[in-house]
């Protein structure tokens, strides 16, 4: 838990989607407000401390999407794939400034990587896929669902993929963002799950609906994040197959 001073106008939200066939990434970003007059947005991209892009641009809009050329191959520098193998990780730092004053900065990473499901079987990057994955429901003897330490989660990724894994689906737990962090370094595959409702009732409902988008908002910029499991079998739609309004929620949760 920290404190940070912020401007304001700042910055609330920003979420990468790669485009690995064309060789782009579509930066979202989302103001706090709307701004009162233009401002500029500059996104500088690194791949191991080599600048790969610098882009600006000058809105009067909250919510703006800048496309990033990631092919630089005139540099040398084709597009690096993350995977399992090669999980490269390109830094992102986005800065928006107002005349010749800088109001926000955020430093984050993306990965360019493409999931897909094709007669069955899952690709990544154009590749097929195999997942030799754990069912990882992240309890700890000491400290229940809470990871005693930092070096707990990393331990327990390190030991996985020397086991011979590549991955873990979280079982009914949004995980600790630092999971998700050494996941992303170093490979490891994720299926990020919901856990479910005891009872199905409209309050319950509107909680879960909730809770679940904020959580992929706060989790999606992760590439290590292949799968999303909303619903655990039936757990928490315990008559789907007969309750229309069940069947309606299930549908409106997966389309959102």
């Amino acid at each position: 838990m920290y404190l940070e001073a912020a401007s304001d106008l700042r910055l609330d939200y920003v979420h990468v989607t790669p485009d690995i066939n064309r060789g782009l990434a579509s930066v979202e970003i989302l103001l706090n407000r709307i701004p009162d007059r233009e401002v500029t947005l500059s996104l500088d991209v690194t791949l191991d401390g080599k600048k790969i892009r610098k882009v600006t641009t000058t809105t009067v809009n909250r919510n703006v999407t800048v496309t990033v050329d990631m092919d630089t191959r005139e540099t040398f520098y084709p597009v690096a794939m993350w995977s399992p193998n090669y999980p490269a990780l390109y830094d992102l730092r986005v800065q928006v400034w107002q005349e010749q004053t800088m109001l926000d900065q955020v430093d984050t990473y993306f990965g360019m990587r493409k999931i897909e499901v094709r007669d069955g079987i899952v690709y990544l990057n154009n590749d097929r896929l195999y997942q030799r994955l754990i069912l990882d429901q992240g309890y700890w003897v000491e400290s229940h669902l809470t990871p005693p330490s930092e070096e707990a989660l990393l331990k327990d990724i390190t030991e996985m993929i020397e086991m011979g894994f590549n991955g873990a689906r979280k079982h009914q737990k949004v995980e600790d963002e630092r999971f998700l962090y050494y996941a992303d370094i170093l490979g490891y595959i994720v299926w990020a799950e919901m856990p479910s409702m005891y009872d199905n009732t409209e309050k319950s409902r509107a909680v879960f609906e909730r809770e679940w988008l904020l959580s992929v908002v706060q989790q999606k910029n992760h590439p290590c994040i292949l799968v999303w499991v909303p619903f655990n079998e039936s757990w928490g739609i315990r008559e789907v197959l007969t309750d229309k309004v069940q069947q309606d929620f299930v549908n409106e949760i997966y389309y959102k």
